[in-house]
């Protein structure tokens, strides 16, 4: 619950970027997901920018794109856009084929 108050904060002085770092990697994943939802909600709704800094392949997904994946020791590893639509659903997109090739190939390229 405080985490969510914490994200309304951010968004509810309509600033033009909210930065999130981690801010939803102490979470269940069910109360994530729900969250992610609301992230991209709230960002749609007030057309604010929200950057996310997450380890979570499949998060910064579904919260929007495009991303750049890192690998120790902080170099960048590959800038991705990823050309689909936002799932319908929190998870959805981890359903497709299309992810699951995409997310192996970062994973590998970020632990190589």
């Amino acid at each position: 619950m405080r985490q969510r108050v914490s994200i309304a904060r951010a968004f509810v002085v309509e600033p033009s970027v909210v930065l999130l770092d981690e801010s939803l990697s102490a979470l269940a994943e069910v109360t994530a997901a729900g969250l992610r939802s609301d992230i991209v909600e709230l960002a749609d709704a007030t057309r604010t920018t929200a950057v996310v800094v997450t380890h979570n392949i499949a998060e910064a997904f579904e919260t929007g794109a495009p991303g750049a994946g890192a690998r120790p020791p902080g170099r960048r590893a590959r800038r991705v856009r990823h050309s689909g639509r936002r799932p319908e659903r929190p998870g959805g997109l981890r359903t497709t084929a299309a992810f699951e090739q995409l997310r192996r190939e970062i994973h590998e390229r970020m632990t190589v």
